[in-house]
């Protein structure tokens, strides 16, 4: 098989033929988007945003799908596998080719939507690593975090600032990993992007600080409080609240202590498998995170 990825121009009619085929069998109301789309449809889309095409030995068209470019965030959609071939593994393969094109692009999250009607798919994406996000009526906004290769603390620190792009005033972001991980150092990067006035240091010894500047950056070390065994309502006595609903807060060690003081948050996770480099995911939590709006429908 042969995955081709398009940005431009498309065969729009086999994929909008194949796409037909693949979704014409669910059983689903309303009737998926996808049965009823435009060759032009078919055509903004790979020239807009892209996607994927598979091939067979034969140059058959077997499986194809869509990606939409939100920043740091990728939806993948409109994936569809000749009826033929379900069950071999290739939406398998397809999805994970879309994966790695949009971590190679800069996105550190995918999300899909599925319909709650359709249980075989949404086990398909929960066991390819999609948790649930958000619920729109009939259907579900699943997320996965891509993971993320960090060559040393420079690309750490560059991950906080691209992270900045989707922050705002009231956003939690709960930090965790071993000592020597990145955590700082990603905070660091989030502080920059933000704008903030003085350096980002660990407030280990302080709990927290402070940092002002157009979006404020509230930065909490944890780390004293878990080792001593301190319980949520502690850190809550810190009368941080009053400082989240206009900053950015940022929580080191927080993993089961901080989840509570925002509906939403990002659990960033952070290991360092060798002296140089360094991993890194960072999962979506509650509906703030949501890329589709309320309306939207996906087929």
């Amino acid at each position: 098989m042969k995955i081709e990825r398009v940005f431009g121009t498309a065969p729009v009619d086999e994929v909008r033929e194949l796409t037909r085929r693949a979704f014409e069998g669910q059983p689903v109301t309303p009737s998926s988007g996808a049965l009823s789309e435009s060759s032009e449809t078919v055509a903004d889309d790979f020239g807009e945003h892209g996607g994927l095409l598979v091939r067979d030995e034969a140059g058959r068209l077997v499986a194809t799908c869509r990606v939409r470019r939100l920043g740091l965030a990728w939806v993948v959609r409109r994936c569809a596998v000749d009826p033929d071939l379900r069950r071999s593994g290739l939406g398998r393969q397809l999805v994970d080719a879309a994966h790695t094109w949009a971590a190679e692009e800069g996105a550190v999250r995918t999300h899909v939507g599925v319909r709650d009607e359709l249980a075989d798919s949404r086990a398909f994406w929960e066991s390819s690593g999609y948790a649930p996000l958000a619920s729109h009526g009939f259907w579900t906004e699943l997320v996965r975090p891509l993971p993320l290769v960090l060559p040393g603390p420079e690309a750490t620190y560059e991950l906080g600032r691209r992270l900045v792009a989707d922050l705002r005033a009231g956003d939690l972001l709960v930090l965790s990993g071993p000592l020597g991980a990145g955590k700082t150092a990603l905070t660091q990067g989030i502080g920059a992007g933000l704008g903030v006035r003085g350096h980002v240091t660990s407030p280990t010894f302080v709990l927290a600080r402070v940092h002002r500047g157009p979006l404020p950056l509230v930065h909490v070390d944890a780390y004293r409080l878990r080792e001593s065994g301190s319980s949520r309502l502690e850190l809550d006595d810190m009368d941080l609240d009053a400082d989240l609903p206009d900053s950015v807060t940022v929580v080191e060690w927080g993993e089961g202590l901080v989840e509570e003081l925002a509906e939403a948050r990002l659990e960033v996770t952070l290991a360092r498998p060798d002296d140089e480099s360094r991993t890194a995911s960072v999962r979506p939590v509650g509906r703030r995170w949501s890329v589709f709006a309320q309306t939207s429908v996906v087929g």
